[in-house]
């Protein structure tokens, strides 16, 4: 009897495994971020091709590479059939994932000589890390134009603080953050109103930084070791701040845009024997030799002038007075002059000098088109890519897990319909650490085929005349505000002495407040209104001729 009970049991047991097993299996299992792109023509570095390939993206990291690649049973397969995929573009340095801060309103200072670091712009222990947001808007612009990555540093003036590498995709700024204070941003940028507000007083004031923070760091040394009889070190933030740049463990990016600043901060650094990388270079064809001998990183600035629209023929005169010739000249000059400025890149890779790109300055919406510009201007399509992705890699010290399509790195990619420098090329797939993003191309809105304008700019579109008074005169043009298909606004202002129109940028709407700039023959002007029904008063700055008050009335406006 005892025996059929224990076989009972052993049966019920058995059955109540059975079962929980089968239950078990029933479960689902753990999603993974598994992708398989096929017939994919794949740039694995600059130069290098392989064409109807797969890559296969697996937990955040690329899987396999090639031809002959077996597809896991759980990838979403992608058929890229005839697209191009690239390593992700990796942006040397901006301020991407960085809300730009308004302007704080100026106190005066009851010591201007001797400002508070604050004040002066000083501020080399700030941290990027401690400003970005994942949902500023410069992210996902910039993702949807392939870059993937960036090295984001503080705004500022002097010494905005440390930059960080960050990945381009996440939904809080921990999840952004790759590898967090690898730099020291740096500017020749005095501050408005107190010391050091020329760029003699910053060279001066960097001297003077960098030889008290190195006074820090050997006294801060000497205490550890033995703090017998010897002051405890206090010291405040901006000379802790310099400590890693004085002991060489930072590199100090700095913006050096001319041939000017060039020599200036190299002189600087050979003074002071700190690690250094140029950035935001913008005019420095002349100085390829000396960049050369120098082996120091450079990042080449994407923030290009304005490309000028085709003036129409005018009548020519039948005699050019003095005054004709000279306007005649100094065009020409500029012509010169931007040709070899859109030929540097062409004339640094030539050369041998790697470089990468930084977009500070620059819009997302233009930064590709002015990379081809440059390509038209002699830059190999290998050596741009080079500039997108592996030397900046480099650079930033990246290079194992970004910047080329290889097994075991970070799933940061971009695919394109047709080659990325193509003309008319679109971007219709990015991944950053293995997550997808699609775009598809965007159809025209019908209503915009109407002329309608959404509720959220009628405020702002249409055509406004305005009068600049300048003391002696008043200058008169006129600006017409339209709005985009994806709802952007956009314009252009002719008159007030302008010999052709000029194109707006980077409209921005903060409540009844109107801002954009405008490239006016080689000079910036920055236009800041307010709006009140169909008036608008406001301030425009005109660059060397400085700021001058701005009325306007709006004579059209949309339904």
């Amino acid at each position: 009897m005892k025996l059929k009970i224990w076989a009972l049991c052993s049966l019920v047991v058995s059955l109540l495994f059975l079962f929980s097993s089968v239950q078990s299996q029933d479960e689902p299992g753990e999603v993974t971020r598994t992708y398989a792109l096929t017939n994919v023509h794949i740039t694995t570095t600059p130069g290098t091709m392989i064409k109807n390939g797969t890559v296969v993206i697996k937990d955040g990291l690329i899987h396999s590479v090639g031809q002959d690649v077996i597809i896991p049973a759980d990838a979403q397969v992608i058929e890229a059939d005839t697209m191009f995929l690239y390593a992700g573009f990796i942006d040397g340095l901006s301020h991407i994932g960085i809300p730009k801060p308004k302007e704080a309103e100026r106190k005066r200072e009851k010591d201007p000589g001797n400002p508070t670091n604050e004040r002066a712009g000083i501020t080399p222990e700030k941290s990027a890390t401690s400003l970005l947001k994942a949902t500023d808007k410069s992210i996902s612009d910039y993702r949807a134009v392939g870059f993937t990555a960036a090295h984001t540093v503080p705004y500022g003036r002097m010494l905005p603080g440390q930059g960080s590498v960050i990945l381009l995709d996440g939904d809080n700024a921990s999840d952004l953050i790759y590898k967090s204070d690898m730099s020291t941003y740096g500017q020749l940028l005095g501050s408005q109103g107190v010391f050091p507000n020329t760029i003699i007083a910053v060279i001066t004031k960097y001297r003077e930084l960098y030889k008290q923070s190195q006074q820090a760091s050997s006294h801060m040394t000497k205490y550890k070791s033995n703090s017998i009889g010897m002051k405890r070190p206090a010291y405040d933030a901006a000379t802790l701040g310099l400590i890693s740049v004085t002991k060489r463990q930072s590199t100090l990016f700095m913006s050096a845009h001319d041939h000017l600043d060039i020599h200036r901060v190299l002189g600087l650094q050979k003074d002071l024997g700190f690690k250094m990388a140029l950035a935001n270079v913008k005019n420095a064809y002349r100085l390829t030799d000396l960049i050369r001998t120098k082996n120091i990183p450079v990042l080449l600035s994407l923030d290009l002038f304005k490309k000028e629209k085709e003036k129409k023929k005018k009548k020519e005169k039948k005699e050019k007075d003095m005054w004709d010739k000279e306007k005649e000249a100094l065009n020409k000059r500029k012509a010169e002059e931007r040709k070899s400025i859109e030929g540097q890149a062409a004339a640094f890779s030539k050369k041998g000098i790697r470089f990468g790109f930084s977009t500070d300055g620059a819009s997302a919406k233009t930064v590709m088109d002015n990379v081809r510009r440059l390509i038209k201007a002699g830059l190999s399509e290998d050596a741009a890519l080079a500039a997108l992705t592996t030397y900046p890699a480099h650079i930033l010290g990246v290079s194992q897990t970004m910047g080329t399509v290889q097994n075991g790195k970070i799933a940061n990619l971009v695919v394109s319909k047709t080659p990325i420098f193509d003309e008319k090329s679109k971007v219709r797939y990015v991944f950053v650490d293995g997550n997808l993003h699609e775009y598809e191309e965007k159809k025209k809105d019908a209503k915009k085929k109407e002329g309608k304008v959404s509720d959220k700019n009628k405020a702002y579109v249409g055509t406004w005349e305005f009068s600049i008074n300048i003391g002696d005169d008043v200058l008169k043009g006129e600006i017409v505000i339209t709005e985009s298909e994806d709802g952007t606004l956009q314009g252009e202002m002719t008159g007030a002495q302008l010999d052709s129109t000029v194109e707006i940028e980077e409209i921005t709407i903060d409540g009844d407040e109107l801002s954009f700039t405008a490239d006016a023959e080689g000079d910036t002007i920055s236009w800041k209104g307010t709006i009140d029904g169909d008036s608008m008063e406001g301030e425009v700055n005109t660059g060397p001729m400085g700021t001058f008050p701005i009325t306007a009335t709006r004579t059209s406006s949309p339904e």
